[in-house]
């Protein structure tokens, strides 16, 4: 298994996974659904929720980059994954998710090893979605 590495990318991508503060697996409705859920600025918020925590009204910035990238081949088709930052609370949250026909788990679990081990951060899926909610909380308590 030939798996493109990070270093690969060009460099503001590179710089974008170096200052990432976690990665969560989720497609595009599972992302759209959290911002709906936890964004200040959405309009789609859900009243029977209520607050969550306190975690309703994190200040989600809207403006998004996506890069879709080419990370190897399997059976002779390529395998691709799809990267959109966002900023939450002032942190780089990315969220990624398979979008070629071929989608291999194996290759993206070592793409996206690489990628927390070069941010030195975590990551989860947007059915876990949580462990960024604390992790946000505890940065801010940190900082």
């Amino acid at each position: 298994m030939d798996v493109r590495k990070v270093s690969d990318l060009d460099d503001r991508t590179q710089e974008w996974i170096k200052d990432t503060f976690y990665f969560v697996e989720a497609d595009h409705f599972a992302e759209s659904t959290l911002f709906g859920e936890y964004a200040k600025a959405s309009p789609k918020k859900t009243s029977f929720r209520g607050d969550r925590e306190g975690y309703n009204g994190l200040d989600w910035d809207g403006f998004s980059d996506c890069r879709l990238f080419h990370i190897g081949y399997c059976a002779e088709k390529t395998v691709c994954i799809q990267l959109t930052w966002y900023k939450i609370e002032g942190k780089r949250v990315c969220f990624y998710t398979a979008t070629s026909q071929m989608v291999y788990y194996p290759m993206i679990e070592e793409f996206m090893t690489e990628c927390c081990e070069i941010a030195e951060c975590s990551r989860t899926d947007a059915d876990n979605f949580h462990q960024v909610l604390h992790a946000l909380k505890d940065a801010q308590e940190v900082g």
